[in-house]
């Protein structure tokens, strides 16, 4: 039973502490984990020495792990939290070759140099330099060069997986500002008032085509040009018709 595996666990890591070993328990998505776990957790500190602690956990996740941490019912973990540590995305290009090459020297790679510059430098762009997005596109890159019988790997090659893993550069900027131009057209079209507006300039802009239609088929004269006859007002006919036509593409030009 439960007791019974915690006392099995107890004599084996005070065992271990006499001997000169150091146990370490690390908890990767630990933002994932319940309340109920977290706690189970924290009676894991419970095995200790008058001297050292038994036992060390490191818990690691993203930022919500600080939120869940936050929460009333939680706070005697948090307050045997002893440091805490939050990681940055890398700051500029150099940083990340340098990543890119510690981390094929430490996977057994002979030739830690099989990214050209061109290729580090997009794979910053497409990352903005998180080490997990760096991790996922240059395994990827690698195993598309594999196939492909590249033993170096270009900027195209990062290119192609950027877009298949949707890592392209600006690209969620690009998306976002699309789904906010349809959910703003769509709102306006769906508002009483708004369709009220567009019915009035649709009758506008048929009123203009119809009189455009007008003007374009009068019949052009035969014969020698005579003089059109001033009006009673001193206008020539259809002035008037040309400064409306004017007025209401005017009007249905601002509605646009």
């Amino acid at each position: 039973n439960k007791a019974e595996l915690l006392t099995q666990m107890g004599k084996k890591l005070e065992d271990r502490h006499r001997r000169g070993l150091r146990t370490v328990l690390i908890i990767d998505e630990a933002h994932e984990l319940s309340d109920f776990v977290l706690e189970e957790i924290r009676l894991l500190m419970n095995f200790e020495s008058d001297n050292a602690k038994h036992l060390q956990i490191v818990l690691t996740g993203q930022p919500e792990l600080r939120d869940k941490l936050n929460q009333p019912n939680l706070r005697q973990l948090k307050q045997r939290v002893a440091l805490r540590c939050k990681m940055h995305s890398l700051p500029n290009v150099e940083e990340v070759e340098r990543y890119i090459t510690e981390r094929l020297l430490i996977a057994g790679s002979e030739q830690p140099n099989i990214f050209t510059p061109g290729a580090i430098d997009y794979v910053y762009q497409c990352s903005e330099g998180i080490p997990r997005l760096i991790n996922n596109l240059c395994d990827n890159s690698m195993l598309s060069a594999y196939a492909s019988g590249d033993l170096i790997i270009g900027r195209r090659t990062i290119e192609t997986v950027a877009d298949n893993l949707d890592l392209l550069p600006y690209q969620e900027e690009v998306l976002a500002s699309e789904e906010t131009v349809e959910e703003v057209g769509s709102s306006r079209v769906l508002r009483p008032d708004a369709r009220e507006e567009l019915w009035n300039n649709q009758s506008r802009v048929e009123r203009v085509e119809k009189k455009s239609a007008f003007k374009t088929e009068i019949p052009k004269p035969k014969g020698n040009p005579v003089p059109t006859k001033p009006a009673s007002n001193g206008k020539i006919p259809f002035d008037d018709l040309d400064d409306e036509i004017n007025l209401e593409i005017e009007e249905v030009g601002g509605f646009y």
